[in-house]
C-alpha cells in the first residue's frame, strides 16, 4: 500500500524500541528497520521522550503524536538510545508494557571514546581537552557502557523474551546472521541489506565557535520548551524540524575523517572502573566478552 491510499488511522503505541547503546550502530540498525515493509520507525529516530523529565511530563499523547505517519504496519518503533537513562527502563514499562526491546552493545570504552569526539565535534569539549580528561570531568562517558545495570533495570519490567541484545562486532563481521537473529525475533520476513548514507562519522568541526553556537541554540530551545507559553515550540512537527536543521548544519560544519585511535595506556587505565559490569554481564548473556577486557 502507497503512502496517502488510504486515511490515516489512529496510531497505537509504539512496540518496539531500540533503546541503545549510545554510539553502537542504533542509526545503521534504524535505516534497516525503517526499509522493513512490517516496521514502521518514527522518521526523526530520535525523540529522547523517555528519561527526559520536561518531555515525559507532556504524556502519551504527545508522545504518540510522533507516530501519525503510521499506516497499519505490525510494529510502529522508537529508535532513541535511552537505556542509558536511569528512568527510562521504569517510565517505558509503565507506559509500554508490551514492547519488544533491541538494543546493540558496544565495546564500553570504545563506545566511550567515540561519544567524547563526537562531543568534540559538536563543541561541547573545548580544544585540548583529553579523552582521558573528559572522563574525569564527567563519570557518565564510562558510567552510560555499564551495561548490565542498564538491562538489569529493563528486566524488572520486560521478560527476556521481549528484549533482543546483539553484539556492535557481530553487526560488523556477520551481519547475515545478526539481522537473521534480529528478524526472528521480531517474527518478521528477512530483506535483502540496504544502501545508507553515512552518518555520525568521524572529523573535526570547521569552526568551534559554530560548534558551540549551535549547542548554545540548542540548550535554549530547549530551555524554552520547558516554558508555560513554548507550545509551539513542543509541537511535534516543530520539534522534528528542529532537531533534523541542528544535525545538519552540524554535519556541515564537520570536516571529513577519521579520529585517531584510542591510546591503549589510557584504555588500560580506565578498564578497571568498567570490568565488573563487563564480566556480569557476560554471565547475563552468556557470552564471553573478553574482547572488551583486553588491556
Amino acid at each position: 500500500m502507497e503512502c496517502g491510499e488510504t486515511e490515516r488511522v489512529s496510531t497505537p503505541s509504539p512496540n518496539l524500541l531500540l533503546i541503545g547503546a549510545q554510539k553502537a550502530a542504533t542509526t545503521a540498525i534504524w535505516y534497516q528497520l525503517c526499509a522493513h515493509p512490517d516496521i514502521y520507525m518514527y522518521e526523526g529516530k530520535e525523540l529522547h521522550f523517555f528519561g527526559v523529565p520536561d518531555r515525559y511530563a507532556l504524556g502519551h499523547e504527545y508522545y504518540l503524536e510522533h507516530f501519525r505517519a503510521w499506516r497499519g504496519e505490525r510494529w510502529i518503533g522508537d529508535g532513541t538510545p535511552v537505556m542509558h537513562q536511569p528512568e527510562a527502563a521504569t517510565q517505558i514499562g509503565a507506559l509500554l508494557p508490551d514492547a519488544h526491546l533491541l538494543a546493540c552493545l558496544r565495546d564500553p570504552i570504545e563506545r566511550a571514546y567515540s561519544t567524547f569526539q563526537m562531543q568534540a565535534v559538536k563543541g561541547s569539549e573545548p580544544p585540548g581537552r583529553s579523552f582521558e580528561e573528559a572522563v574525569a570531568r564527567d563519570p557518565s562517558y564510562l558510567a552510560n557502557g555499564e551495561y548490565f545495570r542498564q538491562l538489569s533495570s529493563f528486566e524488572r519490567h520486560f521478560p527476556r523474551s521481549r528484549m533482543h541484545v546483539l553484539i556492535h562486532r557481530d553487526l560488523k563481521l556477520s551481519p547475515q546472521a545478526a539481522w537473521g537473529a534480529i528478524y526472528a525475533f521480531l517474527e518478521v520476513d528477512p530483506i535483502d541489506p540496504i544502501d545508507r548514507p553515512q552518518s555520525n562519522v568521524g572529523g573535526a568541526p570547521r569552526s568551534v565557535s559554530i560548534s558551540r553556537a549551535l549547542n548554545t541554540a540548542f540548550r535554549v530551545r530547549n530551555a524554552l520548551r520547558r516554558t508555560p507559553a513554548a507550545a509551539l515550540l513542543r509541537h511535534p512537527t516543530v520539534d522534528d524540524l528542529s532537531r533534523r536543521v541542528r544535525n545538519q548544519l552540524t554535519a556541515f560544519n564537520r570536516k571529513p575523517g577519521r579520529y585517531p585511535p584510542l591510546d591503549p595506556q589510557v584504555r588500560q587505565r580506565l578498564l578497571p572502573s568498567i570490568r565488573e559490569d563487563i564480566e556480569r554481564l557476560e554471565e547475563w548473556l552468556d557470552r564471553d566478552l573478553s574482547g572488551w577486557k583486553k588491556e
